[in-house]
């Protein structure tokens, strides 16, 4: 099974549906783009035992942007 993971729930374009629509992907969204919040609560069974979260994505982007600023 292949998963779409997307940041917000508003950002899927018609190209990436038209790819994904009459698959088996899976989309799933980190954030929601009206009403504030996350989506962790909703993370596809295929990542749940991944032990991902917000705090640890944050975590993950900073590192990274740390690291390509050495670069």
């Amino acid at each position: 099974m292949a998963l779409q993971i997307k940041n917000r729930d508003n950002t899927e374009n018609s190209s990436s549906s038209a790819i994904s629509n009459g698959t088996q992907i899976e989309k799933w969204f980190r954030s929601f783009s009206k009403k504030g919040g996350t989506n962790w609560n909703n993370l596809p069974e295929l990542m749940q035992s991944y032990n991902l979260s917000e705090a640890g994505f944050i975590a993950f982007v900073k590192t990274y942007l740390q690291a390509e600023k050495k670069d």
